[in-house]
C-alpha cells in the first residue's frame, strides 16, 4: 500500500498492517495532542509513554531537513506502526508530505523493492539481510538493539 498526504484517505489497505498504519494515520490527525507509545523493549524493559505530537513533529522536520528530504520524496515503513520507531516514519511522511510505501515489517524488507526509494529507517538485522539491495535506499536510519 502507498499514502500519500494529505490525500490519505485515497489509500486501500490490504492487510491487518495496512489497517495499523491507516490506525495511527488517523489517530495522528485526531484533536489529542498526545499519542500513546509501547517502546520496544531492544534496550530495556519495554514502556507505553505518552509523547506529545509537537514533540514528535520537532523531530520529524529535524530529520528529514537533515536528510534533505522533500515533499513528494519517496520512504519506506518496514518497521511495526505499533512502537516508536513505525510512527515515527509515519509522522516524517506526514510532515514533509512524502510518499510512504507500507510494506509488512520482516527480516528482509527490501526483498521486493524493486524501486529506488528516498528515505527508510531500519533495524541492524534488517540490514544485515538487506545487504543486497541497500544500494535502493538514498537515505537510511538505522536504530534498536543489535
Amino acid at each position: 500500500m502507498n499514502i500519500s498526504f494529505p490525500n490519505y484517505h485515497d489509500a486501500e489497505p490490504a492487510t491487518d498492517f495496512d489497517r495499523q498504519t491507516l490506525a495511527f494515520v488517523q489517530e495522528w490527525f485526531s484533536e489529542t495532542e498526545t499519542v500513546q507509545i509501547q517502546t520496544s523493549g531492544s534496550t530495556g524493559i519495554p514502556k507505553i509513554l505518552e509523547i506529545e505530537k509537537d514533540r514528535m513533529r520537532h523531530s520529524a522536520r529535524m530529520t528529514c531537513r537533515f536528510l534533505g528530504l522533500q515533499t513528494g520524496d519517496s520512504a519506506l515503513l518496514c518497521l511495526p506502526v505499533a512502537y516508536i520507531s513505525g510512527k515515527m516514519m509515519v509522522v516524517r511522511a506526514i510532515e514533509q508530505q512524502l510518499k510512504l510505501m507500507v510494506s509488512e515489517p520482516s527480516v528482509r524488507p527490501l526483498q521486493h523493492l524493486a524501486e529506488t526509494v528516498d528515505f527508510c529507517a531500519l533495524t541492524p538485522l534488517q540490514v544485515e539481510h538487506s545487504l543486497d539491495k541497500l544500494n535502493l535506499i538514498r537515505n537510511i536510519i538505522i536504530g534498536g538493539a543489535v
